[in-house]
């Protein structure tokens, strides 16, 4: 015969048991058999408490039980023990492993700040998926500085991706159970109407290069009047990423097979993978090469000197790009286009019109992930060359034509 502890027991694991082991395999928890029976008479508990509260809410008495802080010790009281996982210490760890690039980490880990801002806590060990599906509606209803809400796309691939990643490392090395609680939590976007075509159209090519010709402000340092006139014409004839060639140094441009070279660098590319990309003849004609010649050993299109966060933090190159944008959206009105990426669409359209090898176009811009040009032996600069030679050369007539080096030398 039973005892009356025990029965009472065996009355709760058949009317509970179900309902009480959905909720631990739901968090991936195992119980031995002792533990399970505690658990299983506290849940009950809570049950019956909680069905009394919802009962007074239902009377219209919304008086706040103060027992309850007490009953239920917090998490930290139950597991002293307990090993926490600050933030921004997590995610440096996972940005470490996983290389981020500096611009990457340095957005990211803000948007971590602000998730920790949102908590009210920081520990990553406490998070649940409840608290980032309340994180992602908080962001829905959030406006940015300039009053317009924050892009669904922003939300996904910033704020939401950045935690995902970290909490997935988190519980990788931990060796926690389960899913991490970010595990499947999606944020759709919608796609949005293709309006116009990706890239440059012929006119606007055009009015950019043009713009490139013109005498530069007076005010303007040398680095920056040297990246109005060659960038866009780099890009023009190369599809490169402009933050490709505006980090470019004078030893990144080489003679390979006696045919010059961009050596466009693996920290300058999203593979992490460098390639060799011929020369257009045009650039040469323009005398691109006597302008290399002259920055010496100095970075092409930036002062070192000039930057004021530091090469990790605030790349000067970067700042190089965004302010090329601008200039092509604010000043040349070519608007309707991403600015900077613009020329890579472009290229891409006039590598199928001149029916350019598409794997020799895909490796010249960088589409091929860990492919790389030396896959194609020791003739691929000459293949190379002579693909990207099938571009033809742009034929801008301006009144303001200026040399390689003049504009520089004038202001020494």
């Amino acid at each position: 015969m039973i005892s009356f502890p025990e029965a009472v027991a065996q009355n709760r694991r058949y009317r509970y048991g179900n309902e009480a082991q959905a909720f631990l395999s739901a968090r991936g928890l195992t119980l031995d058999h002792a533990s399970y029976d505690l658990f299983l008479k506290a849940y009950v508990e809570a049950k019956i408490l909680a069905e009394q509260q919802l009962q007074r809410y239902a009377a219209l008495d919304y008086t706040p039980d103060e027992r309850a802080a007490a009953r239920f010790p917090s998490m930290d009281a139950a597991n002293p023990d307990h090993a926490k996982a600050p933030a921004l210490a997590t995610f440096d760890q996972y940005a470490d492993e996983a290389g981020l690039k500096a611009s990457t980490r340095k957005r990211w880990r803000g948007l971590i700040e602000k998730f920790v801002i949102f908590l009210g806590y920081d520990d990553l060990t406490r998070v649940t998926r409840d608290d980032i599906v309340k994180w992602k509606k908080k962001l829905f209803t959030t406006k940015k500085a300039n009053g317009k809400p924050i892009a669904n796309i922003t939300i996904r691939d910033a704020y939401i991706a950045s935690i995902k990643a970290t909490l997935e490392w988190l519980y990788e090395q931990d060796g926690m159970t389960g899913d991490s609680p970010a595990y499947e939590v999606k944020v759709r976007v919608k796609k949005k109407p293709k309006l116009r075509e990706k890239g440059f159209t012929k006119p606007e090519a055009e009015t950019i290069l043009r713009a490139t010709l013109r005498t530069p402000p007076e005010k303007m340092s040398i680095e920056m009047a040297a990246a109005r006139r060659w960038v866009p014409w780099i890009c023009a004839y190369t599809g490169a990423r402009v933050n490709e060639i505006t980090m470019l140094r004078p030893q990144d441009i080489d003679i390979e097979s006696r045919i010059d070279v961009f050596r466009i660098r693996g920290d300058a590319t999203k593979t992490d993978e460098y390639r060799n990309v011929p020369i257009h003849d045009h650039l040469i004609e323009q005398g691109f090469l006597e302008y290399v010649a002259y920055r010496g050993d100095q970075p092409l299109f930036y002062d070192p000197k000039r930057s004021r966060g530091g090469k990790d933090s605030n790349p000067h190159y970067q700042k190089v790009a965004e302010r090329l944008a601008e200039w092509v959206r604010d000043d040349l009105m070519v608007i309707g286009v991403q600015p900077n990426h613009g020329w890579r669409h472009r290229f891409s359209s006039l590598a199928r019109a001149v029916d350019m090898h598409v794997d020799i176009q895909n490796i010249i811009q960088g589409h091929v992930g860990k492919k790389t040009a030396g896959d194609y032996g020791d003739a691929w600069v000459e293949v190379a060359k002579r693909e990207i030679s099938k571009i033809p050369a742009y034929e801008i007539v301006s009144d303001e034509r200026t040399s390689a080096a003049a504009p520089m030398e004038a202001r020494q």
